[in-house]
């Protein structure tokens, strides 16, 4: 059995433990390929009709092995466990898409997927889509991971979705559902906190999206309909609407076997068109091959910025840091680039979706905004302390990089603290921009010696007051 998060992530790999074995490697490749020169063959069967033959691996091959030889120095590397996953094939049509094929991974070793399809000369010209979702086992370690959030969040969301007609044509349930819950934790409506010590910003990045797949799996199967997976196109499904319970908790501890699930995309161009025409059409594609991406704006508050790229044909993804705020990207020839930018804060181990991107043909500008810092005074009566003796707080919010003055991971307060004009150990938070107008926050107060009592209450200002009612103690 894996250990998750990955031990490393050499790209396009990532590499787990085994639970048992101290000398096993997995590994995982991020990317699905072809598995002869071409993902499709086509063979013309009359003027009007072809067949497509294909075979795609969504797990590393022999070459993959060799390649991590000299970067890893496990004794045995092992391909994913991997259970056999659902695979869809469609192509993009003017109103819509048509389903080429269904099937299923092998379920070990490259975990490849062989599908054929007939289909009209015409439809084979458009682009193809090929996804699979994959599932397996792991040993959650060096973490503990709680989720939750209202229904009616997700009630909601699920009614805005674009899907069927306004589906993107060559996306995934998963590219459309993925970052409307990932949006969601950025608005508060959901939340994901990770207790961790020694992960890396990565691991913990891994981790989330552990969280959201975990959620989306969970929301599309007490959905009504046809059995759905998160790697079917999202033009195929007109709606998802919850007719079954759907529990959005989620307590996973250090040492727990979890659920690990991901979606791998391959887009690829159908039968090509006439030679001219591919020449020039490449030709023009060939333009934005090239792209300088650069970072402007106030490093102070940020140690990096990633940024993702893609265009029709492929993605890359880059870092950039303060003494390297400009560098040139390779992208494969194709059309409409589009760039998704994250910062890292400073000490914090968060990252921060940046939102001021500018994208051109051949340059990608990335423009950081500061972050708005303020502290908080957390406060109780005396009377009340001098009753309950002190009081361990652990404060948490979904929109800010929490701190502690001086650092530690909770506040404790005690009687010689209580109720004064300033109290020795506030909370400081980092605020970016787009933060809402309600900011409420989830505290959870716990006498050393009895029971954790939580509640949320909103910001009023630059002092949160802990009282005996909000504790649940009746006052004469």
């Amino acid at each position: 059995m894996i250990v998750v998060p990955s031990c490393s992530t050499p790209a396009p790999y990532r590499l787990y433990p085994d639970a048992e074995d101290e000398a096993l490697t997995y590994v995982d490749t991020l990317q699905a390929t072809p598995v002869h020169q071409e993902a499709i063959r086509w063979l013309q069967l009359c003027d009007r009709q072809v067949s497509a033959v294909g075979e795609v691996q969504f797990g590393p091959d022999t070459r993959d092995f060799k390649a991590l030889e000299n970067q890893h120095p496990s004794a045995r590397s092992a391909s994913m466990p991997w259970q056999s996953g659902p695979v869809y094939v469609w192509t993009q049509q003017q109103n819509g898409i048509q389903m080429l094929a269904t099937g299923k991974t092998s379920g070990y070793g490259s975990h490849n997927a062989v599908f054929n399809s007939t289909t009209e000369l015409k439809t084979a010209h458009k682009r193809i889509g090929i996804a699979a979702e994959l599932s397996c086992s792991g040993q959650l370690a060096q973490a503990n991971l709680q989720a939750g959030g209202k229904l009616e969040v997700i009630e909601e969301a699920l009614s805005c979705l674009p899907l069927g007609d306004r589906a993107p044509k060559m996306a995934t349930l998963a590219d459309v559902l993925l970052p409307v819950l990932q949006q969601l934790v950025n608005l508060k409506g959901l939340v994901v906190l990770a207790k961790a010590k020694a992960l890396s910003i990565g691991a913990l990045e891994e981790l989330r999206q552990l969280v959201l797949t975990e959620w989306a799996h969970r929301i599309i199967n007490a959905c009504e309909g046809k059995p759905l997976s998160l790697a079917m196109p999202a033009a195929e499904v007109n709606k998802l609407k919850l007719n079954q319970p759907l529990n959005l908790e989620i307590n996973w501890s250090s040492g727990e076997v979890v659920p690990v699930r991901v979606v791998r995309t391959l887009r690829v161009q159908g039968l090509g068109p006439q030679r001219e025409e591919k020449q020039k059409a490449d030709d023009d594609n060939n333009t934005i091959k090239e792209i300088e991406v650069a970072v402007k704006g106030n490093w102070q508050s940020f140690d990096y910025v990633e940024v993702s790229l893609s265009n029709t044909h492929g993605h890359a993804d880059i870092t950039l840091t303060a003494d390297k705020a400009a560098q040139r990207c390779q992208l494969p020839p194709g059309e409409n680039v589009q760039a998704i930018a994250l910062a890292g804060v400073r000490h914090f181990g968060v990252r921060v979706p940046i939102e001021t991107i500018q994208v051109k043909s051949k340059r990608v500008t990335v423009t950081l905004e500061p972050l708005k810092e303020k502290a908080f005074l957390v406060k109780a009566a005396r009377s009340l302390l001098q009753k309950l003796g002190p009081l361990e707080i652990n404060i948490t919010h979904p929109a800010i990089a929490k701190v502690l003055v001086p650092r530690k991971e909770s506040l404790t307060l005690c009687a010689s603290q209580g109720d004064l004009n300033q109290v020795s150990t506030v909370y400081r938070a980092l605020m970016w921009q787009n933060q809402q107008l309600s900011d409420p926050f989830n505290i959870a107060v716990q006498p050393v010696r009895g029971p954790c009592i939580q509640w949320t209450e909103t910001d009023i200002g630059d002092e949160i007051m802990i009282s005996p009612k909000q504790l649940g103690i009746k006052t004469q």
